[in-house]
């Protein structure tokens, strides 16, 4: 059964941005944008991955599905809180910090957390990462199953204790 494409908004510009946008690339997905608050690197990753800079989170599109926080851990709930996407399903990528992180960031919350160490210069297999997935509805859980379906074969629902615990 071909999976829904969604349009993906990755916040963040780093090794773990880099690697799932060059994944989502490659799959169904369409990216439609990268915040970040280091401009020049966020400009460079959009250019790669052929979507927008997003200059602030006011100018998220009103089109995206997903808006994917790929920020350091410590950043997670400063950025959420720059968020209001009622609708829109907001997700982190940690392994150690728990869904409520997100906090009043929308209605409907998620992690969609990578269990491997990405650095920029170093291929990753994605077809081959485990990916650790959680969410706060029902319908959160069944959209980012098949966002990870469609970069891998490897996808899991863990709550925030196991995805602690295996982190």
């Amino acid at each position: 059964m071909p999976r829904e494409a969604r349009n993906v908004v990755i916040v963040g510009s780093g090794n773990v941005a880099h690697h799932l946008g060059n994944a989502f690339k490659r799959s169904q997905n369409k990216l439609i944008g990268v915040i970040s608050r280091n401009q020049e690197r966020g400009e460079r990753l959009a250019f790669e991955l052929g979507c927008p800079f997003i200059d602030t989170m006011a100018d998220i599109p009103s089109k995206a599905d997903i808006i994917l926080l790929t920020v350091s851990d410590d950043a997670i709930s400063e950025v959420a809180q720059q968020i209001f996407c009622p609708g829109k399903l907001v997700v982190h990528t940690s392994g150690n910090i728990p869904i409520s992180a997100l906090g009043d960031a929308s209605d409907r919350l998620g992690v969609f957390y990578p269990l491997q160490t990405m650095h920029r210069n170093t291929e990753v297999q994605m077809k081959e990462v485990p990916f650790c997935i959680e969410a706060n509805t029902k319908w959160g859980e069944g959209m980012l199953m098949e966002l990870a379906y469609s970069i891998s074969g490897s996808v899991h629902l863990v709550n925030s204790e196991q995805r602690r615990i295996m982190h």
